[in-house]
């Protein structure tokens, strides 16, 4: 197990983007199309598992795509540049965090079509991958540790687009997954920064796991081993980001309690209740839009989230971003504005 130390911080949030498609596919229908695939995914489960998560998804739609990510993309890549207001020369790296994009197989990384398009030639562009609805967290790791090899000011512009196969939507008993993008731009924190600040940031990572969930080419789809799931992952899911969070918020002077708002993933109803329950934390911090009408879009889910608190330019306070990624990959990250 591989565990980041909490160094170079804090960093700005200076600028944001979002796009949540406005398609949505029942999972009724889902459940039609891809019936095959998911008495698989759901047959090797224990009888109580698949029981808990038959009754507790809560997912009724999911959010689709039409077409390819670029536009979506594009868009995301524009709002946090210009809500970011980057003076010439500050923008030094573009990281792709995309976890799935059909519409872009192979070598394609978005971080190099954007540097393109942003004519950002200056900028070093590169992809992170492998953790799942974690990759703000792996990004932010990356991104704080560039930013520091650097002299004078200098921001990272971390961006996701993502597109689940047509056909292939289950990842039970995770959820059901979803399209959409984001965007968040990182800067060295100055005399004149005022917007929010990550504080903390740690991040866990067990690589014996990192075949629990694979890609197939022919057809395109997310596989999962969902029996080792259950009995390896599932019993760490919690502890892991239970200890994560304790430490982050020691290392802050925080406490669970002094929090006022958390950003988590829109996998199902069932784990963020689960979450709520298990951490002690009060229903009322949950942020964003919920998994109900949208799905789960990857690390989307964590953009959506930060994108609606930092749009409040009143919402102050302090923030938990938690998430756990295939990979499989912990964090936990705290803001305070």
């Amino acid at each position: 197990m591989s565990e980041s130390p909490a160094v170079h911080l804090p960093l700005e949030l200076a600028g944001w983007g979002v796009h949540i498609p406005t398609q949505r596919i029942a999972v009724d229908e889902l459940l039609r199309a891809e019936a095959p695939r998911v008495q698989a995914q759901l047959g090797v489960l224990s009888p109580a598992l698949r029981a808990r998560f038959e009754a507790g998804h809560g997912i009724t739609c999911v959010a689709c795509l039409e077409g390819d990510t670029d536009a979506a993309r594009r868009q995301v890549v524009t709002e946090a540049i210009e809500r970011a207001a980057l003076a010439p020369g500050e923008l030094r790296f573009i990281v792709d965090l995309t976890a799935l994009d059909v519409s872009h197989p192979g070598l394609y990384c978005a971080a190099q079509a954007s540097q393109a398009e942003l004519g950002a030639g200056a900028a070093l562009a590169l992809s992170v991958r492998g953790a799942g609805c974690a990759g703000y967290h792996l990004a932010f790791d990356v991104a704080r540790r560039l930013l520091a090899s650097v002299e004078g000011p200098a921001a990272a512009l971390l961006l996701t687009a993502d597109r689940a196969p047509d056909g292939g939507r289950a990842c039970l008993p995770i959820s059901w997954m979803a399209d959409g993008a984001s965007a968040l731009v990182l800067r060295k924190v100055s005399p004149a920064s005022t917007g929010a600040r990550l504080r903390a940031l740690h991040v866990s990572s067990v690589g014996e796991f990192a075949t629990v969930l694979s890609v197939s080419a022919e057809p395109f789809r997310v596989e999962i081993d969902g029996a080792r799931f259950e009995r390896r992952v599932l019993p760490m899911h919690f502890v892991m980001l239970s200890r994560l969070l304790d430490a982050a918020l020691t290392e802050v002077g925080w406490s669970r309690d002094s929090l006022d708002a958390l950003v988590y993933p829109n996998t199902t109803e069932l784990d963020r209740s689960s979450l709520l329950r298990v951490l002690g934390l009060r229903p009322e911090l949950l942020v964003g839009p919920g998994p109900s009408e949208l799905g789960h879009a990857f690390a989307n889910d964590i953009g959506w989230g930060l994108g609606a608190l930092l749009a409040e330019p009143q919402r102050r306070g302090r923030w938990a971003v938690l998430a756990a990624g295939s990979g499989f990959t912990w964090g936990v990250a705290l803001v305070e504005r």
